[in-house]
């Protein structure tokens, strides 16, 4: 494995790759839920959920994305 190769700082570095990338799916179920239960109390409308998770996905990814990169250089 290449992995075991690499010197101590990039493996930190792949490691919150890693981290962010594992993170993103109970993000997602923890702010739906909370979404969810703003909508059946009123609070907000259906399209703000679907706003707040798509933004949350996106920037997620995005920062994954990111940080693959810069670690690659």
């Amino acid at each position: 494995m290449d992995l075991l190769r690499n010197s101590e700082s990039d493996r930190k570095k792949w490691l919150l790759i890693l981290s962010l990338a594992f993170a993103l799916p109970s993000m997602l179920i923890a702010v739906f839920y909370l979404c969810y239960y703003l909508y059946q109390k009123g609070v907000i409308p259906v399209y703000w959920i679907v706003i707040a998770l798509a933004f949350l996905f996106f920037d997620f990814t995005f920062l994954v994305v990111f940080l693959l990169k810069k670690s690659k250089n």
